[in-house]
Order: C-alpha cells, then structure tokens, then sequence
C-alpha cells in the first residue's frame, strides 16, 4: 500500500518494519521517512497502524 503524502516515521510504533523505500511527493526534499509535519506519519498509522497510543500503548477493545 502507499500513502500519497509527506513521509512516514519508521520509528512510529504502528509503523516498525512497514516505511520501505519511496518517495516524500509533498515537498521532494526526502526519502519515504522525512515527514516535515507530521502528517504523512498520522496518515499511514490511520491506515496501517494498531491503535498504540502515546508511549506505545494500545487502546482498550470495546
């Protein structure tokens, strides 16, 4: 899957071992990791994550 944005953290949690090799299409400054903001980190853990919260916890199942 890709996310068409910023790049993604590989350190994120939910996103370990998931960031390959790409492109930062927003600003071309980049590889796949530079996220200047943020937002394309926030957007592929929505997309790809598993609810790790700040500090590495998960969410509670409803």
């Amino acid at each position: 899957m890709a996310v068409l944005d910023s790049g993604a953290a590989a350190n994120q949690p939910d996103l370990v071992g998931k960031v390959v090799p790409g492109l930062d299409i927003v600003t071309n400054k980049g590889d796949a990791t530079y996220d200047p903001n943020g937002h394309g980190t926030g957007m592929a853990a929505i997309i790809a994550g598993h609810g790790h919260g700040p500090g590495g916890r998960r969410r509670p199942s409803t």
